[in-house]
């Protein structure tokens, strides 16, 4: 994404972050009675929740000064959406 035009970097930032949300919102309804009744299923949702927050927080990071947004709106949490 770094490489291409600033209009499809931001583009593919924001589809990455709705994919990361889409798992958020998805996977608790899905596996609801796993999770309430084999704690080794909530765990392993707890941990991949975990893991996948420690990768969007670093995100920013690795590409600073490549995509447009990385230099500002997107250190840790991005709410908005592109106008």
């Amino acid at each position: 994404a770094c490489d291409e035009d600033q209009n499809t970097a931001v583009q593919r930032f924001f589809t990455a972050r709705d994919m990361f949300e889409l798992f958020r919102a998805v996977v608790p309804v899905l596996r609801d009675e796993a999770i309430r009744i084999d704690p080794s299923v909530a765990f392993l949702v707890y941990t991949d929740c975990l893991y996948l927050s420690h990768k969007l927080s670093t995100l920013a990071m690795a590409f600073v000064g490549k995509i447009p947004l990385a230099d500002s709106c997107v250190w840790y949490v991005c709410t908005q959406t592109p106008k």
